[in-house]
Parts: structure tokens; sequence; C-alpha cells
């Protein structure tokens, strides 16, 4: 929500401040390519996607999909677009000020859901 804020009042306030046809174009299509992974993940997932940590006990870990290569391909596309979108835009305080939170949040939502998986993978 802060990255959503951000994104508002800087555009209002600041306006765009990289140059027309300098490297946002790059920034557009790294935004793209991080939401078909982040689409890719929901795909992957399947019933099992959701917004909270939940691990049914005997269910296996996913290991299809994107999840062959990456273990946690949804939060390296949301951390990528948390970066890229605002540079699409021309804003550059808002990646700069939301990417340190996004990274301390992210690294605790992997811990819990590390945590989590564990604990299904030893009662099972």
């Amino acid at each position: 929500m802060l990255w959503l804020a951000g994104l508002v009042a800087e555009g209002l306030l600041v306006g765009p401040t990289l140059a027309a046809g300098s490297w946002r174009g790059g920034a557009v299509a790294v935004a793209l390519t991080s939401e078909v992974l982040r689409l890719a993940t929901i795909w992957s997932l399947d019933r099992r996607w959701s917004m909270h940590v939940i691990v049914e006990d005997g269910v296996p870990r996913v290991t299809w999909g994107l999840f062959r290569f990456l273990r946690h391909p949804g939060y390296l596309a949301v951390t990528v677009q948390v970066i890229a979108l605002p540079l699409a835009l021309g804003l550059t305080v808002t990646p700069c000020a939301v990417a340190p939170l996004q990274a301390v949040t992210t690294g605790r939502r992997i811990a819990i859901e590390e945590a989590a998986l564990r604990e299904s993978a030893e009662s099972s």
C-alpha cells in the first residue's frame, strides 16, 4: 500500500524525472516481464495460491512450473515490480524509498513460509 501511495504522491508532487527515451523502455519491459512471472507463479500454485501462509499436511511441495527453477518466483516478481514500474513511469524516489522496505518484508515472509514448510515436512 505504501508503494501505491508513493507512486501517486511522487507522480503528483514531483512528476517524472527521467528524460524521455532514456531507460524507461527497458523498465517497461522488465515490469511487464515481472508481471508475467507473477501470473505464472499463481498458475503454478493453482488452488494453493493465497495471500496467507497455508501449508496442508501431506500435500507435496510445488515443484513444477517456475518452481523447478526458483524457490519463490512470486516474491521475485513483486520485488522487481516495486522497482521497475515506478521507473517505467519516470519516478525515481518511490522505488528508492520502498525497495528496502520491500526487501525486509519479503525476507520475513519467506522465512515464515520456509518455517511452515519445514514444520509440515517434519510432521509428515
